[in-house]
């Protein structure tokens, strides 16, 4: 039984016992004890509750670590591609220079 349908059960045994009471069937230890389940039962929705929370936020905090890492991947490769730009232009600027030299030996 998961615990929304224990969550279920718990109220409508108290709905029962609380109609019962009414009539004068349900014992006062029996309303207490039932309140007691019920208590527990809202505690543990509490703490899941507040579980669900925390991981929430764990979450939010990797998402937007994971945003930042992307950020810093996508500049790292534009930063690449520009300097593999950067050494092209350099090679071709050599590639010049020492077609000048040589035509300026041949001379």
């Amino acid at each position: 039984m998961n615990f929304k349908q224990q969550i279920r059960r718990l109220e409508n045994e108290t709905f029962s016992l609380a109609g019962l009471s009414l009539n004068g069937c349900a014992t006062t230890s029996r309303v207490d004890q039932l309140q007691e389940r019920v208590n527990a039962a809202m505690e543990k929705a509490d703490q899941a509750m507040a579980e669900a929370e925390a991981a929430k936020a764990r979450a939010e905090k990797c998402c937007k670590e994971s945003d930042k890492a992307l950020d810093a991947t996508n500049r790292a490769e534009a930063a690449a591609d520009r300097a593999e730009a950067e050494a092209d232009r350099a090679e071709l600027a050599a590639e010049k220079s020492e077609a000048i030299f040589d035509k300026m030996l041949r001379k």
